[in-house]
């Protein structure tokens, strides 16, 4: 559970994102794959929110209230890294830990938008829709 980075845009599909256009899920390929420690290959899935904010909407959140200061200093670390928007996620992945089989397809990660209902979105307990969405997405992969 975690806060994501420039989470790729909303696809035609509305609820899965184009994998072939996601640098995110590449950048987290890419690094399971630089990990000494990474020994197997994984399957996972990266739910994000259907809207993302905005960076300067997340510097605010993040810096002391009522502080123009400390919001210009998140806001400019932001632009300079390079981020855009943010959305709060759940990352799920599944290991292969058989040692006899040979590695070689690193980490298979698909990236899916979780609706935001009446109700709110991934992060709101009742949300029920984002909940049954998102396990069925799960069960699906972890058959």
């Amino acid at each position: 559970v975690s806060e994501f980075m420039n989470p790729p845009p909303l696809s035609p599909t509305y609820q899965k994102a184009s994998n072939e256009d996601n640098s995110l899920t590449t950048k987290m390929g890419e690094w399971w794959g630089s990990q000494l420690a990474s020994s197997s290959d994984g399957t996972g899935i990266l739910f994000t929110n259907e809207f993302d904010i905005s960076s300067d909407i997340y510097a605010q959140r993040r810096a002391v209230t009522n502080d123009q200061e400390d919001t210009d200093v998140w806001s400019n670390h932001l632009h300079r890294s390079g981020i855009h928007s943010v959305s709060p996620g759940l990352l799920f992945i599944q290991t292969s830990n058989s040692r006899s089989e040979p590695r070689g397809n690193g980490l298979q990660l698909k990236h899916y938008f979780v609706p935001k209902t009446k109700h709110g979105s991934i992060w709101t307990p009742h949300n029920f829709a984002a909940v049954e969405f998102t396990q069925g997405v799960l069960l699906d992969l972890f058959r």
